[in-house]
């Protein structure tokens, strides 16, 4: 799923789209934690993330 689909499928509320989004983008955590974040700290910042994310793109706050 790209990008643009995966944004679309979360307004309209679709939960496949956040496990898309997860898989796509978990990189960041092992980007963290090459920047010294240990693994539970990279997670929750990423799953911090997400959550915003999401709720942005359901409140129509982001501009793509």
């Amino acid at each position: 799923m790209e990008e643009k689909d995966i944004i679309s499928k979360i307004k309209e509320n679709d939960n496949e789209a956040l496990k898309a989004l997860y898989t796509l983008r978990n990189s960041v955590v092992k980007d963290l934690t090459l920047r010294g974040a240990t693994k539970k700290d990279a997670l929750d910042i990423f799953q911090d993330a997400l959550i915003m994310f999401w709720r942005n793109v359901q409140m129509n706050k982001l501009n793509i």
